[in-house]
Protein backbone atom coordinates (compact mmCIF):
# COMPACT_ATOMS: atom_id res chain seq x y z
CA UNK A 1 0.00 0.00 0.00
CA UNK A 2 2.79 2.44 0.83
CA UNK A 3 4.50 1.65 -2.47
CA UNK A 4 1.38 2.73 -4.41
CA UNK A 5 1.22 5.96 -2.45
CA UNK A 6 4.89 6.70 -3.18
CA UNK A 7 4.38 6.06 -6.89
CA UNK A 8 1.40 8.40 -6.84
CA UNK A 9 3.45 11.18 -5.21
CA UNK A 10 6.30 10.57 -7.65
CA UNK A 11 3.89 10.73 -10.60
CA UNK A 12 2.42 13.98 -9.29
CA UNK A 13 5.92 15.49 -8.98
CA UNK A 14 6.81 14.43 -12.53
CA UNK A 15 3.63 16.07 -13.86
CA UNK A 16 4.32 19.26 -11.87
CA UNK A 17 7.91 19.48 -13.15
CA UNK A 18 6.77 18.84 -16.73
CA UNK A 19 4.17 21.60 -16.41
CA UNK A 20 6.82 24.04 -15.21
CA UNK A 21 9.01 23.13 -18.17
CA UNK A 22 6.21 23.87 -20.62
CA UNK A 23 5.82 27.38 -19.16
CA UNK A 24 9.41 28.11 -20.13
CA UNK A 25 8.72 27.09 -23.74
CA UNK A 26 5.86 29.59 -24.06
CA UNK A 27 7.82 32.54 -22.70
CA UNK A 28 6.95 35.82 -24.41
CA UNK A 29 9.40 36.77 -27.18
CA UNK A 30 11.91 39.54 -26.64
CA UNK A 31 11.50 42.76 -28.60
CA UNK A 32 14.60 42.15 -30.74
CA UNK A 33 13.34 38.69 -31.65
CA UNK A 34 10.41 40.00 -33.68
CA UNK A 35 12.22 42.86 -35.42
CA UNK A 36 12.88 42.11 -39.06
CA UNK A 37 11.34 41.32 -42.42
CA UNK A 38 8.77 38.56 -42.58
CA UNK A 39 6.92 36.72 -45.35
CA UNK A 40 3.39 35.51 -44.62
CA UNK A 41 2.46 31.86 -45.00
CA UNK A 42 -1.02 32.59 -43.65
CA UNK A 43 -3.21 35.70 -43.43
CA UNK A 44 -6.44 34.35 -42.05
CA UNK A 45 -9.65 36.16 -41.24
CA UNK A 46 -12.12 34.04 -39.26
CA UNK A 47 -15.67 35.21 -38.71
CA UNK A 48 -16.58 36.08 -35.12
CA UNK A 49 -20.22 35.33 -35.99
CA UNK A 50 -19.63 31.87 -37.49
CA UNK A 51 -16.18 30.37 -36.75
CA UNK A 52 -16.49 27.97 -39.69
CA UNK A 53 -16.41 30.94 -42.09
CA UNK A 54 -12.83 31.89 -42.87
CA UNK A 55 -10.56 33.07 -45.62
CA UNK A 56 -6.80 32.73 -45.87
CA UNK A 57 -5.58 35.36 -48.30
CA UNK A 58 -2.40 33.38 -49.00
CA UNK A 59 -4.48 30.32 -49.98
CA UNK A 60 -6.45 32.70 -52.23
CA UNK A 61 -3.20 33.51 -54.13
CA UNK A 62 -2.27 36.74 -52.33
CA UNK A 63 1.21 37.51 -51.07
CA UNK A 64 2.02 39.39 -47.90
CA UNK A 65 5.10 40.77 -46.21
CA UNK A 66 5.55 42.40 -42.84
CA UNK A 67 8.38 44.63 -41.70
CA UNK A 68 8.69 45.18 -37.96
CA UNK A 69 11.19 47.96 -37.41
CA UNK A 70 13.47 48.67 -34.47
CA UNK A 71 11.99 52.19 -34.54
CA UNK A 72 8.56 50.66 -33.70
CA UNK A 73 7.38 50.96 -37.31
CA UNK A 74 5.13 48.26 -38.75
CA UNK A 75 4.45 47.90 -42.47
CA UNK A 76 2.12 45.15 -43.72
CA UNK A 77 1.88 44.80 -47.49
CA UNK A 78 -0.77 42.49 -48.97
CA UNK A 79 -0.98 42.00 -52.74
CA UNK A 80 -3.93 40.05 -54.09
CA UNK A 81 -3.59 38.21 -57.39
CA UNK A 82 -3.75 40.81 -60.16
CA UNK A 83 -4.19 43.67 -57.69
CA UNK A 84 -2.20 46.56 -56.37
CA UNK A 85 -0.40 46.30 -53.03
CA UNK A 86 -2.49 47.25 -49.98
CA UNK A 87 -0.11 48.81 -47.47
CA UNK A 88 -0.89 49.28 -43.80
CA UNK A 89 1.56 51.44 -41.86
CA UNK A 90 1.46 51.46 -38.10
CA UNK A 91 3.43 51.63 -34.89
CA UNK A 92 3.85 48.70 -32.56
CA UNK A 93 4.55 47.94 -28.91
CA UNK A 94 5.32 44.56 -27.34
CA UNK A 95 4.11 43.93 -23.80
CA UNK A 96 4.91 40.38 -22.75
CA UNK A 97 3.10 38.10 -25.16
CA UNK A 98 0.88 40.82 -26.64
CA UNK A 99 1.77 42.89 -29.69
CA UNK A 100 -0.27 46.10 -29.97
CA UNK A 101 -0.36 47.52 -33.49
CA UNK A 102 -1.84 50.99 -34.05
CA UNK A 103 -2.45 51.79 -37.73
CA UNK A 104 -1.44 55.30 -38.75
CA UNK A 105 -4.21 57.80 -38.02
CA UNK A 106 -6.42 55.33 -36.15
CA UNK A 107 -7.56 55.67 -32.53
CA UNK A 108 -7.63 51.87 -32.02
CA UNK A 109 -5.08 49.06 -32.00
CA UNK A 110 -4.98 45.42 -32.97
CA UNK A 111 -3.99 43.21 -30.05
CA UNK A 112 -2.15 40.09 -31.26
CA UNK A 113 -0.93 37.23 -29.13
CA UNK A 114 2.69 36.58 -30.15
CA UNK A 115 4.46 33.25 -30.54
CA UNK A 116 8.02 33.13 -31.84
CA UNK A 117 9.77 29.87 -32.60
CA UNK A 118 13.06 30.16 -34.45
CA UNK A 119 12.28 31.87 -37.75
CA UNK A 120 8.50 31.45 -37.41
CA UNK A 121 6.27 34.17 -35.99
CA UNK A 122 2.57 33.78 -35.23
CA UNK A 123 0.44 36.85 -34.53
CA UNK A 124 -2.99 35.65 -33.55
CA UNK A 125 -6.40 36.65 -32.38
CA UNK A 126 -6.64 40.35 -33.22
CA UNK A 127 -10.12 41.81 -33.55
CA UNK A 128 -10.56 42.91 -37.15
CA UNK A 129 -13.17 43.17 -39.89
CA UNK A 130 -13.56 41.44 -43.24
CA UNK A 131 -16.32 41.47 -45.86
CA UNK A 132 -16.86 37.69 -46.10
CA UNK A 133 -19.98 37.88 -48.30
CA UNK A 134 -18.85 40.78 -50.54
CA UNK A 135 -21.90 42.88 -49.69
CA UNK A 136 -19.86 46.03 -49.01
CA UNK A 137 -20.29 45.65 -45.23
CA UNK A 138 -17.34 44.56 -43.09
CA UNK A 139 -18.11 41.72 -40.71
CA UNK A 140 -16.46 41.16 -37.30
CA UNK A 141 -13.49 38.85 -37.66
CA UNK A 142 -10.38 37.56 -35.96
CA UNK A 143 -7.08 38.09 -37.80
CA UNK A 144 -4.13 35.69 -37.59
CA UNK A 145 -0.80 36.08 -39.37
CA UNK A 146 1.76 33.28 -39.64
CA UNK A 147 5.11 34.47 -40.95
CA UNK A 148 8.61 33.25 -41.76
CA UNK A 149 11.67 35.44 -41.30
CA UNK A 150 13.12 36.43 -44.66
CA UNK A 151 16.71 35.33 -45.24
CA UNK A 152 19.40 37.84 -44.41
CA UNK A 153 17.41 39.63 -41.71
Amino acid sequence: MQTGWRHGVLAALVVAVAACGSDEETTAPLRNGIIGNWEATQVEYRSRINASVRIDLIEASATATLTIGADNSYVLTITRLGGSPEITTATWMLDGGVLSVTPTGMPWSWQFSVQLSGDSLRLGGADAEYDFDNDGQADPAQLTLVLTRQAGH
